[in-house]
């Protein structure tokens, strides 16, 4: 029949008409047409009704996705080492399937689509510090959007000194991996630990494992200058059998502490991270860091001040930032205050890319004041207090050290 009017319809949800109003006429020849898109993938009927004439057909739907953004909002963070690994956030609009992702016209790794507001990915190596560099997902571009600047200067040929007394007395006992190609230390198929100085520590049964108590001690001083701020990373694999026992005594393990000159003095500036039981008891870990000021002197003061201690929760364990079995990135930055009673002391914590502590407005400083408001050494891991029941091995690998920002 020609010149009917018909009432164009698709069955299912997600349908877009075209004619919006579904109206459609039929021809000279009786034909009639009329377009659909979708976005849900399904068998749909197509019916027009009208002047007595009711027709049906199926047809099948399928979706298709473009990998693409509508644009870039914003990236966080904006600045990262040319070495390349900065976990990055990218707030965007219209995010879909999973587009490309390049940083200065190389490809990103570890891309995820979070949402369609939200990507993440983890930035290539740059090898040119002091450039901004383009971001393109997928077709759009935030020229100059991230900055890779230069690594600063290590003081060590070898990050693992056996040269630097420490506070047990001692010198650090670790296990080290000191020349390339050694078999001391071997982690198949974990590349992230591919590292000419790696070193690995063991906490077990006390006091066989008495030795735990000594630390993985570094100089941080380039041209033997201390250093007024310092950023650290380091690459930790947790072990897959670690369970932090709940002893009846002590139960804190060192991660990270970095000092002036004396570790002892409590006149020096001095930052300290740990990690201990959580409440639960389950065998998970929380993070406490803290710092000497000269209301709190001594460790034992810092560390039992209220006002300056922080737990920061689920740090080690299944779901938390540090998953046992596998390879954490740790970033620490730290800058004591100008000068006693002024509260621009930082001090900041990153775990895994996610930031667990900050603190940028702290009295950090020792009661010399100014003269020792500056870093010459440090270490990593130590005083395994916990009497672990089980042989607990950690490796920490790709230590560096930092005189400016490079995230």
């Amino acid at each position: 029949m020609a010149g009917a009017t018909l009432k164009f319809a698709v069955s299912g949800t997600g349908n877009t008409l075209s004619p919006s109003t579904g109206i459609v006429t039929t021809g000279s020849d009786g034909s009639w047409s009329g377009s659909f898109v979708s976005t849900v993938a399904a068998t749909k009927t197509i019916s027009a009704t009208g002047n007595g004439i009711a027709i049906t057909q199926t047809a099948s739907c399928v979706v298709s996705t473009t990998n693409d953004v509508t644009s870039i909002t914003s990236i966080s963070p904006t600045s990262g080492s040319d070495a390349g690994g900065t976990p990055v956030t990218a707030t965007v609009v219209g995010a879909t399937g999973t587009p490309s992702v390049t940083v200065g016209g190389v490809a990103a790794t570890s891309v995820v689509v979070v949402s369609s507001t939200s990507i993440t990915f983890v930035t290539p190596a740059s090898g040119v510090g002091d450039t901004a560099a383009d971001v393109v997902i997928g077709t759009k571009t935030k020229s100059g959007a991230f900055t890779y600047t230069a690594a600063g200067s290590a003081a060590f040929t070898n990050p693992f000194d056996t040269s630097v007394a420490l506070s047990s007395g001692g010198y650090s006992t670790y296990q080290r991996d000191e020349s390339p190609g050694s078999n001391l230390i071997t982690i198949a198929n974990d590349s992230g630990l591919d590292s000419t100085y790696r070193a690995k520590c063991r906490y077990g049964l006390l006091p066989t494992y008495a030795n735990a108590m000594t630390e993985l001690g570094f100089t941080c001083m380039p041209g033997g200058a201390y250093l007024p701020e310092l950023w650290f990373e380091w690459d930790w694999l947790v072990p897959s059998n670690f369970y932090h026992p709940w002893n009846n005594g002590q139960n804190n393990n060192k991660l990270f502490v970095l000092w002036h000159q004396n570790y002892s003095n409590t006149a020096e500036v001095q930052f300290s991270c740990e990690f201990l039981p959580q409440a639960a008891r389950d065998g998970t870990s929380r993070l406490k860091p803290y710092f000497r000021q000269p209301s709190a002197p001594t460790w034992q003061d810092a560390y039992n001040t209220t006002a300056k201690v922080f737990n920061v929760y689920n740090f080690i364990g299944p779901g938390c930032c540090c998953v046992p079995g596998t390879i954490t990135n740790i970033r620490v930055h730290c800058k004591p205050a100008s000068g006693i009673g002024n509260n621009d002391g930082v001090f900041e914590f990153w775990a895994g890319g996610t930031l667990m502590y900050q603190k940028l407005d702290g009295n950090i400083i020792g009661s010399a004041g100014t003269s020792t408001a500056s870093f010459g050494y440090a270490y990593i891991m130590g005083a395994a207090n916990s009497d672990y029941a089980s042989e607990t091995d950690f490796y920490v690998a790709n230590l560096k050290f930092y005189t400016s920002n490079p995230w």
